[in-house]
């Protein structure tokens, strides 16, 4: 997304962002030479986390945003994420998926855009030596599916509850039309 910004691909959207964060970090506003605007003053919403809780505390900003035709450019698409203490937390995704429903405009970054592993790939020169590993099939895995890389899914992530055996893997992963090259069910690095 940085490099987005500085390459000028969101030259058309202004600088002055309505900016969603996690933990009030705000250090992509100062890498992109963007300003952090109130939602009046906002030019577009800038969605890198979810600090307030889930995508029902966002919606008046939302509604807000699409009425004044706002774009919503999003920094991590995946819906939800796995907390240390084992629960799910709502990511970013989540709220960019709320406001194209609406009808609201979204630019997509990370997994499993194809924009994302195009870069990746011309800054390591090839995937010969490449692995993506992650726990999301909708977006780790699919992202690896659709870059022709290998992938690596962790079993132990978000969809830990819909897994038993080696079947129920094979059946959510045909659920979600993904073929990870490995599985494993805890991964450390």
């Amino acid at each position: 997304m940085r490099h987005n910004f500085a390459s000028g691909k969101f030259q058309h959207l202004g600088k002055k962002a309505l900016h969603f964060t996690w933990d009030n970090d705000h250090s992509v506003i100062d890498d992109c030479g963007l300003i952090e605007s109130k939602r009046d003053d906002a030019s577009f919403i800038l969605c890198c986390g979810v600090d307030r809780g889930d995508v029902d505390a966002y919606m008046d900003d939302l509604t807000f945003a699409y009425q004044n035709n706002l774009e919503l450019v999003v920094s991590n698409p995946d819906l939800v994420a796995m907390t240390p203490e084992g629960t799910l937390k709502t990511c970013p995704g989540s709220i960019a998926s709320a406001y194209q429903k609406m009808g609201g405009t979204v630019h997509w970054h990370g997994k499993p855009q194809k924009e994302i592993y195009t870069m990746c790939k011309e800054l390591v020169g090839g995937w010969d030596n490449a692995i993506a590993v992650g726990d999301s099939l909708e977006h780790d895995i699919a992202g690896a599916n659709g870059a022709d890389i290998s992938s690596l899914f962790i079993t132990s992530g978000i969809h830990t509850k819909a897994i038993g055996d080696e079947k129920s893997i094979t059946n959510l992963c045909d659920d979600f039309s993904v073929k990870p090259s490995f599985y494993i069910d805890w991964f450390k690095a």
